[in-house]
């Protein structure tokens, strides 16, 4: 199943009890090969717009999707464009 939107990401779980959500892949992966997890049903959350997102109010949220290099090059770039803020990163 490839919702997108949140709303249908949520309503395919509720519909299907043993549905495991595909983000990134590695816990699925893992588990599939020690056969810990019996794949079913599979949400893949790639096709929701805007759960990659990083945003910077009063802290951190990270979208479910956001992978170590979008942060990488956030930080990067927040910091090179106005170095006061590197202070605190």
């Amino acid at each position: 199943i490839r919702p997108g939107k949140i709303t249908e990401a949520i309503a395919a779980l509720k519909e299907n009890e043993n549905a495991y959500l595909l983000a990134g892949g590695t816990d699925l992966l893992v588990g599939m090969k020690n056969n810990t997890i019996e794949l079913k049903c599979l949400i893949d959350l790639k096709g929701i717009p805007g759960i990659d997102a990083i945003e910077h109010h009063n802290g951190f949220k990270l979208g479910p999707l956001t992978t170590i290099r979008d942060i990488e090059v956030y930080v990067l770039a927040v910091t090179s464009a106005t170095p006061i803020l590197s202070r605190n990163f």
